[in-house]
């Protein structure tokens, strides 16, 4: 507005003059220019930086616990010197090249000035402009003074907002790797029936080391399955792709007859409710946390879902029941803690499948005990997937399925598997020696 309103009037009191007042600029514009790719580039260097440092700190604060038990201190302190070193660097940087531009700024309207005063008195001189018009149009020429020196701020805050829109930008353009199908579909109602065809599952970059193999399994809605098996057996992976965290490789993974991947994917993960080996707990409260997903949850709802999970009498030594605050991720929680309130979480929900992930690896044998006299009720009136390496949790399950190096070796119930000398026996007895040397 002003640069309009300026520009006319002066535009009548001289052209000629006009034309020179403004002949800086092209030459301020082309200067702009280069220091506005500098600026952009040095925005995104800082905001990178201030990235690193935010995260060394959310890391160093989460795992104050690893560090001071490793006696880390020192070497974290020296990481993190180093960061806020090149943070340093290149804020000063992002500085002097903002240092430069402000000055620009300045510089052409100060020989804007010079050449009307120079000029323009020539004309006075002459007598072909009046005194009166020369001090006007000094008047409107540093009226765009303030708006020229405000172009450089302005564009030192674009700048770092077109910085950190680029940052935005590559997560919003990131195509999610498992999406709904173009005419996926929700069922009307979820049975619980599961069923692997043929199923081969290898986690990217590792293509030649499938971590599942030519898995066939179908589990019959209501029925509770054990998965057992040694570590890096493919476990948790068949978990994973139950919940359709991701996509068979080859083969496919069926919901009531129905190819997870024919349908929608909220309503697939609505129906099937996993507890992860590693749990994760928002920094809420022990309610909120079991709440968690499940809209206008009773008391006695949570505290029966609690009691499922041997929670109960935790609860009566947290100095606040079910409002005492967990601390982010749960820290002010022990393991055992966590698992059952987690698995709280899904026992709380009506989901008709349940897929458990060694969720009381973290507990004695007793609780272990107790929590599955519990459980058993409720793991038979739902499908139940139960992964675990600890015998004693699944001896009572309906089947179970034994992997091995990701393909499935045995299947059958305890006895049986027990009678056959196998992986299984094997593994139960190993456990059984274990268990005998850790009482002595």
């Amino acid at each position: 507005m002003y640069y309009a309103y300026g520009l006319t009037i002066m535009w009548q009191l001289n052209p000629r003059l006009t034309v020179l007042a403004l002949s800086p600029y092209p030459l301020l514009f082309l200067a702009v220019k280069v220091l506005s790719r500098r600026l952009m580039e040095g925005t995104l260097r800082v905001q990178e930086g201030l990235a690193e440092l935010s995260t060394r700190v959310q890391e160093n604060v989460s795992g104050v616990q690893v560090v001071r038990a490793h006696a880390a201190e020192t070497v974290e302190l020296e990481r993190f010197r180093q960061a806020n070193q090149r943070f340093q660097e290149v804020s000063v940087d992002l500085a002097r090249v903002r240092g430069r531009l402000f000055p620009l700024m300045r510089m052409a309207a100060g020989l804007g000035s010079l050449v009307v005063l120079w000029y323009g008195g020539h004309l006075v001189i002459r007598q072909q402009l009046s005194m009166g018009d020369l001090v006007a149009f000094l008047g409107y020429l540093n009226l765009l003074a303030w708006p020229t020196m405000a172009l450089g701020w302005i564009l030192s805050v674009f700048q770092r907002g077109r910085a950190a829109m680029q940052r935005l930008e590559e997560v919003f353009a990131t195509e999610p790797a498992i999406a709904d199908a173009p005419r996926a579909r929700a069922l009307q109602r979820i049975a619980g029936e599961i069923e692997f065809r043929n199923v081969t599952f290898a986690y990217p970059g590792r293509e030649r080391i499938p971590a599942l193999r030519n898995i066939d399994l179908r589990v019959p809605a209501g029925q509770w399955v054990a998965i057992v098996g040694r570590t890096g057996a493919g476990k948790s992976t068949l978990a994973a792709l139950l919940a359709r965290l991701w996509d068979p490789t080859s083969g496919a993974v069926y919901l009531d007859g129905h190819d997870l991947r024919e349908l929608k994917l909220a309503h697939v993960r609505q129906g099937v409710r996993v507890v992860p080996q590693d749990p994760f707990l928002f920094s809420a409260t022990v309610r909120e946390n079991i709440a968690f997903g499940v809209d206008h949850a009773t008391e006695s709802d949570i505290l029966h879902a609690a009691s499922l999970a041997g929670l109960d009498g935790d609860l009566q030594r947290l100095p606040l029941g079910l409002d005492t605050l967990v601390g982010e991720r749960g820290v002010l929680l022990s393991g055992g803690q966590k698992q059952r309130v987690a698995l709280a979480r899904a026992l709380l929900c009506p989901a008709p499948v349940l897929v458990l992930d060694d969720p009381l690896a973290s507990v004695d044998a007793e609780t272990e005990r107790r929590v599955l006299e519990r459980l058993a009720p409720v793991l038979r009136s739902r499908t139940t997937v139960w992964i675990s390496h600890r015998i004693s949790s699944v001896q009572h399950a309906d089947r179970i399925v034994v992997l091995e190096r990701g393909e499935i070796v045995e299947a059958g119930t305890h006895r049986q598997l027990l009678a056959r000398g196998g992986v299984y026996a094997a593994l139960f007895r190993q456990q059984r020696i274990e268990e005998e040397l850790a009482a002595i």
